[in-house]
């Protein structure tokens, strides 16, 4: 064998080693798939027909389906596409009904507002305006804290949180190691990494569009188990009062949980701040747009226009040649295809519980042991259950949204509860995926160093727990006058 030259691996009929799909065959993939036919089977078998005649099937199906979300080592395609042609093998639902979940999700509305978020990264925007405040309040170490958060939720209230994690980590990393902090040893260097992992998934609640992929099929799973949705307009009418009462607590967790009160901290002069706003050159074309494009979408949607037109306007405008904010061919690429389809897919799993009569079954259980149960508790304790489930069941958490949006909300309608009212302080909740060092999301910026596997769970903790209980209290008590009423 020639030095340097790479082995090449060996290319079976059956993959087992994985070296062609990626996916090894392991003891956990072997399980999956006897597990999922227990579950299936066993339920299958008992008699819910006064329910509906695919009362049975589909309960049973939709165990076998959460079993393989959580247990299967696959892409998140594969277990989407395992849903959708097991249904169809099962007679769940035709080809008319995939075809038309397709049709009526919310894939346009994903995918116009995922272009704008992906545009971004073409413009140094994200740079400039982080730069400028951190110029303006990083004399002090809590003060600079609350506004590296308050700035990662802002800007992931409009692009993706992974790009404020990618941008907002290489500028922090740079500024922390100018002062002279160490990573692993530095008290503020945690405290400002993990305050701004914080804010990236924060962002995520303040409008649909800061994380448009989630809270998109949150949305539609709602609205294809219980009939219920939510606006964008309404939608912000709660998420920017959630973030403008939760933002300065949750920094002062991290602040508190870092022991940042005391630590030693050489604050970087102007000058450092201004040499790097120069390098970004003067404020340019493509980033006057994309603010542009931004607030001409918020508005029209806040005008009422369709939420699928509105951000396909505005992806159209932001790849057009001449007054477009980057390469449309790069745009395009950067676009998480996989996901974008996975996503407008899994709302069929609503269908599992409503169309076969499962929900009625769960109802029959559920309700009664519920009723009387004020719907305010009813909310938070989903919320809690929901966030603490998203963060402790790191390989399962895909499967934690799809399984209360596909049960709960027909539940509440049993109970005369507004499932939009009680169930989007779970979708805010649910997007707290920063408790756990092990979560995808952190592990991109662990490499950094400045912080432990450990060390986010405190404060993480206890964000979900203040998010669980005041998120609740805020969109129950601006629910009227946004137009939704609590009881149905």
């Amino acid at each position: 064998m020639e030095p340097n030259a790479i082995e090449k691996k060996p290319d079976k009929f059956f993959d087992i080693e994985g070296n062609v799909t990626g996916v090894p065959v392991t003891k956990r993939l072997i399980l999956t798939i006897p597990v999922a036919a227990i579950l299936y089977f066993a339920i299958s078998m008992c008699d819910l027909s006064a329910y509906g005649e695919l009362a049975s099937k589909g309960l049973g199906f939709f165990v076998a389906t959460l079993a393989v979300l959580i247990m299967a080592p696959v892409s998140i395609s594969v277990r989407t596409l395992f849903i959708v042609i097991g249904g169809f093998l099962l007679k769940i639902w035709d080809a008319a009904g995939i075809t038309s979940t397709l049709g009526s999700s919310m894939f346009l509305q994903i995918t116009g507002m995922m272009v704008l978020a992906v545009s971004i990264e073409s413009t140094p925007l994200a740079k400039r305006v982080s730069f400028l405040i951190l110029k303006q309040f990083g004399r002090r170490p809590v003060q600079m804290i609350i506004a590296v958060g308050i700035m990662s939720t802002v800007l992931s209230a409009f692009i993706s949180n992974t790009a404020v994690i990618v941008i907002m980590g290489s500028i922090l990393n740079n500024m922390l190691l100018a002062m002279g902090e160490k990573p692993g040893e530095s008290k503020v260097g945690k405290a400002v990494m993990l305050v701004m992992l914080m804010g990236a998934m924060f962002g995520g609640t303040v409008l649909i569009c800061g994380n448009p992929v989630g809270n998109s099929m949150s949305l539609q799973l709602m609205q294809t188990s219980s009939g219920y949705t939510v606006t964008f307009a309404q939608w912000a009418a709660y998420g920017v009062p959630c973030f403008i009462v939760c933002i300065i607590p949750f920094c002062l967790f991290y602040v508190w949980a870092c022991k940042v009160k005391g630590a030693n901290f050489n604050a970087l002069p102007k000058e450092y701040y201004d040499e790097q706003l120069k390098s970004l050159g003067k404020f340019g074309g493509s980033e006057a747009r994309w603010i542009i494009y931004v607030v001409l979408m918020v508005f029209l949607l806040l005008r009422g226009m369709s939420s699928s037109v509105a951000p396909l306007i505005v992806a159209f405008l932001s790849t057009l040649p001449v007054i477009g904010t980057g390469n449309a061919r790069e745009i395009w690429r950067k676009m998480p295809f996989e996901l974008l389809f996975s996503m407008s897919l899994i709302p069929i799993m609503g269908k599992l519980i409503t169309t076969t009569g499962a929900s009625k079954f769960l109802g029959s259980l559920l309700v009664p042991v519920l009723k009387g149960l004020p719907p305010l508790v009813f909310s938070m304790v989903v919320a809690l259950i929901a966030g603490i489930a998203v963060n402790f069941l790191v390989n399962a958490a895909s499967a934690v949204g799809p399984m209360f949006l596909a049960i709960v909300p027909p539940i509440c309608v049993g109970l005369g509860y507004n499932p939009a009212v009680v169930m989007l302080p779970m979708i805010f909740v649910a997007t707290f995926f920063f408790v756990m060092g092990q979560q995808t999301f952190m592990l991109i910026n662990a490499p950094y160093g400045w912080w432990k596997t450990n060390e986010p769970m405190l404060p993480g903790i206890l964000c979900v727990i203040t998010g669980s209980i005041v998120f609740p209290l805020i969109v129950f008590a601006l629910c009227g006058l946004v137009g939704m009423p609590v009881y149905i």
